[in-house]
């Protein structure tokens, strides 16, 4: 209940000038409110179908991303940031220092084995031509194949397949920047979501509890 309360309300005051926002306060809430009934989505949802638990993880997804702040400029950047081996693996190592010692290795080496096993599931339903050696060619702005590495490519992938969902003829047929990006990633791929994707999100929102400090103050993110 102590860390709920902080983490529902870290808004105290709107300004520098102390004046209180209740619209801040309450989309804070609703949004901790939110992330966390799709958390338990997920975790009841092992038995259901896996497009619903699939959905319930990319809306956690969002709304942590709302939590961190990030987004604002492109919705869906912290959503992919948060995808990112690399950079992810080393900031929740630090979340599970946190933790009493022998729960560390318990949760590092789940850690390391969904975002590898994700990895490895994008890459392998990759169409076979598109290939490199270390990653997978996407059209460009220019119209020509460009090479994109795994680290790039699964996180944009995961969120163009996420954006599909909304509606595909949109995605097909629109002119937006964002939409033909989208296009050219789902060439590349045959649409098919990790399994992993829903267990990963869920380590992702207990992460963000373990470590409720960090994002008031906007800091969770490993810098990109």
């Amino acid at each position: 209940n102590v860390v709920y309360s902080h983490l529902a309300d870290p808004t105290n005051f709107g300004d520098r000038l102390a004046r209180h926002s209740p619209e801040l306060q309450t989309g804070w809430l609703l949004t901790v409110e939110r992330m966390l009934a799709d958390f338990l989505l997920v975790q009841g949802g092992f038995q259901g179908p896996e497009l619903a638990r699939q959905q319930a993880a990319f809306d956690l997804l969002d709304k942590a991303e709302v939590l961190l702040g990030i987004g604002k400029e492109r919705s869906g950047r912290g959503f992919e940031r948060l995808l990112r081996r690399q950079s992810m693996v080393a900031r929740l190592d630090e979340v599970w220092s946190r933790l009493p010692l022998q729960l560390r290795s318990r949760f590092r080496a789940p850690t390391r084995r969904l975002y590898d096993e994700i990895y490895a599931d994008v890459r392998s339903h990759a169409y076979e031509h598109r290939l490199t050696g270390s990653g997978v060619r996407v059209e460009g702005e220019d119209g020509k194949l460009q090479s994109m590495d795994m680290e790039s490519y699964v996180p944009s992938l995961v969120r163009a397949v996420r954006n599909s969902a909304h509606g595909l003829i949109e995605v097909l047929t629109s002119d937006r920047p964002q939409m033909r990006r989208d296009r050219a990633l789902l060439a590349t791929h045959d649409g098919r979501v990790p399994p992993q994707v829903g267990d990963l999100a869920t380590l992702i929102a207990f992460a963000l509890v373990a470590d409720y400090e960090r994002v008031i103050e906007r800091t969770w993110l490993p810098q990109p």
